[in-house]
């Protein structure tokens, strides 16, 4: 198991309180209450490239409910006129 995956595991692990009765690993998993919200994080980031087919402010917005953590303009294609519109 990484380092990463153990700390991660850790943090997940430590928002509930382990409970009293469980004697092995499963059995505290199979005793975790699924009803409590999640707090883990989320560790990736979701990127979108924006070009004219999704410049529009509903389309933007509908991306950022969507997840979107990162926006990305590519100018290696269309006009100066065309990008400069971005």
């Amino acid at each position: 198991m990484s380092g990463a995956k153990a700390r991660f595991e850790y943090k997940a692990e430590t928002d509930q309180v382990p409970h009293p009765s469980a004697r092995t690993r499963g059995e505290y998993l199979s005793l975790l209450n699924i009803d409590h919200p999640p707090t883990v994080i989320r560790g990736t980031g979701i990127i979108c490239t924006i070009g004219p087919s999704s410049q529009s402010v509903d389309t933007l917005k509908k991306l950022i409910e969507s997840g979107l953590n990162i926006a990305r303009l590519n100018f290696s294609h269309g006009t100066y006129e065309v990008n400069k519109s971005f």
